[in-house]
C-alpha cells in the first residue's frame, strides 16, 4: 500500500486526532501559565510559602532518613535470621553425612568375613602340637 493511502488511514483515525487535540490543548495550558504564576503571586507571599516549602523539604528529608533507616534494620535482621537458617541446614546435612558415613562404616566392619585358622597337620597325626599348630619338639 502506497505511502499516501498509509497517511490518509492516519489522518481519518480516532486516535491521530485524539493525539493531536491533547498536543494542541498542553499548548494552549503552557500559554496561561505565566497569566497563573502572576495571579498567585498578587494572591500570596512568596517569601512565607517559600518558607512553608523549606520547612515542609526539611520533614520529609528527615523522615525520608528515618525510613531508610529503619529498612536498613530490618534488612539487616532479615539477612541475620537467613543466614542463621542456612548455617543451621548446613550444620544439619553435616550431621546427617557424618551419620551415614559412620552407619555406612559400621556396616562394613560387620560385613568383613572372619578367618578361622585351621590346623593344617592331618587329624591322625600323634605329634604332639603346639597352639599354633607347630610340631613340639621333643627332647
Amino acid at each position: 500500500m502506497p505511502l499516501t493511502d498509509e497517511m490518509k488511514k492516519l489522518r481519518e483515525s480516532k486516535a491521530f486526532y485524539a493525539v493531536a487535540g491533547a498536543g494542541d490543548l498542553a499548548a494552549e495550558t503552557i500559554r496561561t501559565v505565566p497569566d497563573r504564576l502572576r495571579q498567585a503571586q498578587e494572591r500570596s507571599d512568596f517569601a512565607k510559602l517559600q518558607d512553608r516549602a523549606v520547612a515542609y523539604a526539611g520533614v520529609v528529608g528527615s523522615k525520608a532518613s528515618e525510613i531508610v533507616d529503619q529498612l536498613a534494620e530490618r534488612g539487616r535482621v532479615a539477612m541475620e535470621r537467613a543466614n542463621r537458617r542456612a548455617n543451621a541446614q548446613l550444620e544439619a546435612a553435616e550431621r546427617a553425612r557424618a551419620t551415614e558415613a559412620a552407619r555406612e562404616a559400621a556396616e562394613r566392619a560387620e560385613a568383613v568375613p572372619t578367618v578361622t585358622v585351621v590346623d593344617s597337620k592331618p587329624a591322625d597325626s600323634t605329634e604332639p602340637t603346639t597352639p599354633g599348630g607347630q610340631a613340639a619338639s621333643g627332647s
